[in-house]
């Protein structure tokens, strides 16, 4: 299994070893149990496409990392939900750099005027990054109502966050049935449509007074 010193191709950004804090030494405990290096690898030869050479340094990087307290200890959840937030990160860190130099390459040899990435209209951008800090606040609200309730929904929510959206996988992180998955998936639908129906009908009355209101004060500015 994966030594946490050792790194080969899956590299992570700039971290400091110390197996001796507190978060390092609980994290080393659960790693060090079978069962737990078991779910590890089958997570991380998940994502790196089969590859057990590259799902062995996969998790050595994600371990580097969860060994310094400065960069992701782990503090909360299940160890294995931790690395595999971990290891994604590691892994989309990697496949980005890895998509970057490519693309260097390609606009070097072929010396064209292609464009990498086109920026979207200012108005465009400022619409997405609304859209998207209301679906965050929503998803925060959703956890907040159900989270101790449905803990297992709770779990399903942040790995979907975290790209990891494959049921099984899921099950095999969380440690529970794909049937559990898809029930707690269902959970987190029914109450985030209520959410969401809830968050829409404020709006709209919202949207309703300030229309009122800037009528109102049309009218009384009238000569």
């Amino acid at each position: 299994m994966a030594d946490p010193g050792r790194r080969r191709g899956v590299i992570p950004s700039p971290s400091v070893f110390d197996p001796k804090a507190p978060s390092s030494l609980l994290a080393l405990a659960e790693f060090a149990k079978a069962s737990v290096r078991k779910i590890l690898f089958k997570i991380a030869t998940w994502s790196t496409g089969g590859s057990e050479a590259d799902a062995e340094d996969l998790i050595a990087g994600a371990m580097l990392l969860v060994l310094d307290p400065a960069m992701n200890p782990w503090v909360r959840g299940t160890f294995p939900t931790h690395m595999s937030f971990v290891m994604r990160h590691v892994w989309n860190e990697e496949m980005r750099r890895a998509r970057v130099k490519r693309e260097i390459i390609d606009e070097d040899v072929t010396n064209d005027l292609r464009t990498l990435s086109k920026e979207p209209a200012a108005d465009e951008e400022l619409h997405r990054r609304r859209s998207l800090a209301v679906l965050r606040m929503l998803g925060e609200q959703l956890i907040r109502e159900i989270g101790a309730k449905f803990p297992v929904a709770k779990q399903v929510y942040e790995l979907g966050a975290a790209d990891i959206e494959d049921a099984e996988e899921q099950a095999a992180i969380i440690g529970c049935t794909v049937e559990e998955v898809h029930e707690a998936r269902r959970t987190l639908k029914h109450h985030a449509k209520r959410i969401r129906d809830e968050y829409d009908l404020a709006e709209e009355r919202r949207m309703k007074e300030l229309r009122e209101k800037v009528s109102k004060n049309g009218k009384e500015t009238k000569p």
